[in-house]
């Protein structure tokens, strides 16, 4: 029964087969026919003469060969005498190159006539959606009115044109304008220049209004005026356009210049044309026969339908359900009307349409794979995974202590096989994971042990070197008990920590428990004696810019003076040899200050928030000072006075920016 099914379908199909494809050679007849019938007389000689511009869906704005020119003068009378406009396929939609949408009113057309009899002109004709016209006033040197900017490139030699609006003299009209052509000299100079004369036209539609301009250039700007060569010139169709259009706006004087890009999409192309039988799984080739020379071009489709003509796998292919697989072409082939262009439309696949494959593919599924489906996968796969899955949750877990181990292990297949493998591979991943833990807990317990060794060892030398010195330093107060001499303060300092080296108190909490005297300091006085007296902490070259006194700030002048010297001494530290650290005043409403600025090694981005932090340093462990200390100190005391620290790389170094309150701000 099955069989029978299955030859049943396969004579459906070819009965079917058969009658799709008569239905598509008579589609493919009446989209072909279509396609050549879209011409008129004027839009043939178009695609004749420029075959290869009119293939794409997209091409440059370079001129076209035309059989006539469609350039009339400006009326001298009211009457509605309005131009012909050039053939469809002479236009190319403009897109504008900041990305705004295109709009479907901005075109642009280049031709030069076949025949020179009309003078050698190359003629211009554009459209733009515009509602408001601001024409150029007489003597208007800004050129401040709606214009076309006119870029032309022709062997080498690139001019630039600005064609002006302007109400024409006689004509009482206010639809009609005349073109006023400006060279453009220099980036500030405009001559006029009367090669370009034209003129435009705008119709007011029901929702819509549109400036048409016509103009044409005399193409002797560009050749030699008494040369003889064949019309058009040489060279023709490699000239090219840049185009741009000024629009003002009349109440606000509101400039906008909105450029083009140099392509665009081409009305009437072959393959915007040819949309359905692209979208029919067809191909479109143009064939030329002229003076015993045939040339052939492959039409592509349009971006979007790309994947249409794309061979799949082995050279067939699914679209919408259907399989493609290849197969004789059908070809369809017309000429176009009045020229030697012949178009072609190929279609390589056989259609088999989704119901049939997939009856087909059911039918073979059930052929063989029912007793494979129940036999093996029942017996032989089904019943372990599903008593494997009881397993799941403890797998999950793996823990180094649970002996956990898949069943069906001694079966000698391939569910035994897999069995045994997984669990080797648990026993493997439990052994590592113990030794690993082992491991870990070792080396954990072994820096703790150190870290505790060594703090108790700093803690002994510390108390050692206060008790060691605090006889020379009770001397030195006594020989320099007076207060002003400039050695009382740092040794009384000195004396005044010496109670937290003793007392065992870890360095946190010793910074911490400093008492601050906050009073009015003149920052800009200290500031001042710190660079003259730095060479004396041996701190060379330090350069202090602003004033020398006048502005003041509440802090404790201790503090801050370690703060400082801490800042100033990393600074020394990673600045470039023979380069000078700079001091900055600042002044702000609330706040006065210093930025402090060496020339050297920048700060890694991600250290940038962790300097300040107690026993950081990015100094080597065999470098002298970098302990993670100056700068933690000086955060704390720079806060503990109401301030603040801050760090940021500049281009060649470092600066820190320490920040007090003003004294005049706070309260006495």
């Amino acid at each position: 029964m099955l069989l029978w099914t299955l030859a049943a379908s396969l004579h459906s199909y070819s009965l079917s087969s058969d009658r799709a494809k008569e239905i598509r050679r008579e589609l493919f007849q009446r989209d072909l026919r279509d396609l050549v019938g879209r011409f008129d007389a004027d839009e043939r000689f178009v695609l004749e003469n420029n075959t290869e511009a009119m293939i794409p869906e997209r091409r440059a704005l370079n001129p076209l060969l035309l059989p006539r020119p469609y350039y009339t003068g400006l009326p001298s009378g009211a009457g509605p005498v309005l131009p012909r406009q050039p053939p469809r396929n002479c236009f190319v939609y403009l897109e504008p190159t900041d990305g705004a949408s295109p709009s479907e009113s901005d075109r642009f057309c280049a031709y030069f006539g076949e025949s020179r009899t009309p003078g050698r002109y190359l003629y211009l004709a554009a459209t733009f959606a515009d509602e408001e016209i601001v024409p150029l006033k007489v003597g208007d040197s800004k050129l401040l009115a709606d214009a076309i900017r006119v870029q032309i490139s022709v062997r080498g030699q690139t001019v630039t044109w600005w064609l002006a609006l302007q109400l024409p003299p006689v004509a009482n009209r206010s639809d009609r304008f005349e073109l006023s052509a400006f060279r453009q000299v220099s980036d500030v100079q405009r001559d006029r220049d009367r090669k370009i004369e034209g003129w435009a036209y705008l119709q007011k539609q029901a929702k819509t209004a549109r400036l048409h301009v016509i103009a044409r250039l005399d193409f002797r700007e560009f050749i030699d005026l008494q040369s003889d060569e064949d019309w058009p010139p040489s060279e023709w169709q490699s000239t090219t356009f840049s185009v741009a259009r000024q629009d003002v706006s009349g109440a606000a004087n509101k400039v906008r210049l909105v450029e083009y890009k140099t392509t665009g999409r081409t009305e009437l192309s072959l393959s915007g044309l040819g949309t359905q039988i692209f979208n029919g799984y067809g191909s479109i080739k143009l064939r030329q026969v002229q003076d015993n020379e045939t040339k052939e071009w492959q039409v592509p489709p349009p971006a979007g339908l790309q994947g249409k003509l794309e061979p799949g796998l082995f050279g067939a292919k699914m679209s919408n359900g259907d399989l493609l697989l290849p197969a004789p072409a059908t070809t369809e082939t017309e000429s176009i009307p009045d020229t030697d262009l012949l178009v072609t439309v190929v279609h390589p696949w056989r259609l088999i349409e989704r119901g049939f494959w997939q009856i087909l593919v059911y039918l073979i599924i059930l052929l063989f794979g029912v007793a494979f489906v129940t036999g093996y996968f029942s017996n032989s796969l089904l019943a372990p995974i599903g008593h494997w899955a009881r397993y799941s949750e403890q797998l999950v877990a793996l823990r180094p202590d649970a002996d956990v181990a898949l069943p069906y292990s001694d079966r000698n297949n391939e569910v035994g096989d897999l069995a045994t493998a997984i669990n080797a591979l648990l026993k493997s991943v439990r052994e590592q994971m113990a030794r690993a833990q082992a491991e870990k807990e070792a080396r954990a317990e072994e820096a703790q042990r150190k870290r505790e060794q060594e703090i108790e060892n700093r803690i002994e030398n510390m108390k050692v070197v206060g008790h060691e010195i605090r006889a020379p330093l009770q001397v030195l107060m006594a020989l320099h008990s007076d207060k002003n001499d400039k050695s009382h303060r740092p040794i009384a300092r000195m004396l005044a920590a010496l109670p937290h080296l003793l007392g065992g108190d870890s360095a946190v909490d010793s910074v911490g428990s400093r008492k601050l005297e906050i009073q009015v300091v003149d920052l800009a006085a200290f500031l001042h004696a710190v660079a003259q007296n730095a060479e004396h902490a041996d701190i060379s070259h330090v350069e202090y810019l602003g004033s020398d006194d006048g502005v003041h700030c509440r802090a404790d002048l201790g503090a801050l003076e370690d703060a400082l010297t801490n800042v100033l001494v990393n600074a020394a530290r990673h600045r470039c040899p023979n380069t000078p650290i700079k001091m900055k005043l600042l002044e702000e409403v609330d706040l006065v200050g210093v930025e402090v600025w060496n020339d050297g090694d920048k700060i890694a981005e991600e250290n940038l928030g962790r300097i300040f932090d107690f026993g950081f340093s990015t100094a080597e462990k065999n470098d002298s000072g970098g302990h993670g200390i100056g700068l933690f100190v000086s955060r704390d005391y720079l806060r503990r006075m109401g301030g603040a620290i801050r760090v940021r790389n500049h281009d060649s170094g470092v600066v820190f920016s320490l920040m007090l309150p003003r004294a005049s701000n706070l309260l006495e």
